[in-house]
């Protein structure tokens, strides 16, 4: 009687189909999941740069407060102010709808920043304590894309005395609920900040 001692030609190719399907199936989610947490770490670390940038500002206008003012003190990339690129940008909610010029998140007027990514400024010319005095929009991913809110653009509003990301003072309910695909993605902004998990 023979006794086998290996595997034979077919068993190793089966094996190595079902490694490969496997490995088709589970590296996009994985290779997906990466950029995003990539993204939204460049977005919290925007986010303290502009808390701090704010702060800068507030100090040095507190008797002259113009908030139209705020953005000159960003990284704004100066060598990139007429960049055709910005005259073209434009993004999108989460669920794939454009952002309308009747939206209270559509901004017209962007500047690169110096780490490439793009951002939008919308500020109204008064505002008073308590009111929004404008918002910023930054897509941390610059001109690639999606160019959607709760993938790679987030924002804030500014006041007068303090700035906050889309979604503050929401429930944590509410704001997971804002980030998936049939959603604005609006909100997403504090979500992640929060340590909100993708969806």
């Amino acid at each position: 009687m023979k006794i086998k001692k290996g595997f034979t030609l077919i068993e190793i190719s089966l094996l190595v189909f079902i490694i490969l399907i496997i490995m088709a199936i589970v590296l996009p989610f994985s290779f997906s999941n990466t950029k995003e947490a990539h993204l939204i770490t460049k977005w919290e670390r925007i986010f303290e740069e502009v808390k701090y940038s704010f702060s800068v500002y507030s100090l040095n206008h507190r008797n002259d407060f113009d908030i139209k003012l705020l953005p000159n003190y960003l990284n704004i990339d100066k060598t990139r102010l007429d960049d055709p690129i910005l005259s073209k940008y434009s993004y999108s909610f989460l669920n794939g709808k454009s952002v309308k010029d009747n939206s209270r998140y559509y901004v017209d007027k962007f500047y690169f920043l110096e780490d490439s990514s793009i951002m939008g400024v919308k500020m109204a010319d008064k505002c008073k304590i308590g009111e929004t005095c404008g918002i910023l929009i930054f897509d941390v991913n610059g001109e690639m894309g999606p160019n959607k809110f709760g993938k790679d653009v987030f924002g804030v509003n500014v006041y007068i005395d303090r700035i906050e990301a889309f979604g503050t003072n929401l429930s944590n309910k509410l704001l997971a609920s804002d980030c998936n695909k049939s959603s604005s993605g609006v909100f997403c902004s504090f979500y992640y900040l929060l340590g909100g998990k993708l969806n």
